[in-house]
């Protein structure tokens, strides 16, 4: 184990100041696996540097497993779905909230993209709301066809299930309606795609689904 002094010599000069009060014992093999598993030498350097330099001096063995979990974590996190590891927990009414949300977010975003079409012209600032109202009802659309996917089909309907057929007919109704109203602002498309969430919400908890 080298002293923080040896290892501040390979640090940035802005740091060794730092190192030298806290008086922090660092393990060579830590400081080279963190350089290994970033894969960026130069840079992982800097990085430790700012870690030792803290005033909260925390423990570096700690902190060494406590990143890679972190960033597990996020990666898990990005993906959007249920764990499917599977953890056997579910909330169905939850799940219904949110594709109900999902709806109702789409459809004010088409409201606002048809009353900015409406002006005689658009500003600069019109142009980037259109825009970003666009994207927005395009985003929770694509996360209807996803939950739907993910969570539903993937998890939640069984072959032995009660009226099987009909709950898939319906799902894969709420996937094609969700599709459509990426493809349109008008009130139509997010009737009809509210309209067969609720038919599958009442054929869905009418026959329970055990967790």
């Amino acid at each position: 184990m080298r002293s923080c002094n040896t290892v501040s010599k390979k640090l940035c000069p802005h740091a060794t100041r730092r190192l030298g009060r806290l008086r922090v014992a660092v393990p060579t093999s830590l400081y080279e696996d963190i350089a290994f598993a970033t894969g960026i030498i130069k840079e992982s350097k800097a990085m430790f540097a700012i870690f030792v330099s803290a005033e909260y001096s925390l423990c570096m063995r700690l902190i060494h497993p406590l990143a890679f979990a972190l960033a597990s974590l996020f990666a898990a996190s990005s993906l959007g779905a249920h764990c499917q590891i599977p953890c056997g927990i579910f909330s169905d009414e939850l799940k219904f909230s949110e594709l109900e949300e999902h709806v109702v977010t789409i459809e004010k975003s088409a409201r606002l993209v048809r009353e900015l079409l409406a002006k005689d012209a658009l500003s600069a600032n019109d142009h980037q709301q259109l825009i970003r109202w666009t994207i927005n009802k395009e985003s929770h659309a694509q996360k209807i066809i996803d939950e739907t996917a993910n969570y539903f089909l993937a998890q939640r309907i069984k072959t032995d299930n009660d009226h099987y057929a009909e709950k898939i007919v319906l799902l894969h109704h709420i996937i094609l309606k969700a599709m459509k109203t990426k493809q349109s602002v008008e009130t139509e498309a997010t009737n009809k795609l509210s309209e067969k969430i609720a038919a599958f919400k009442e054929l869905y908890l009418d026959h329970s689904h055990p967790h």
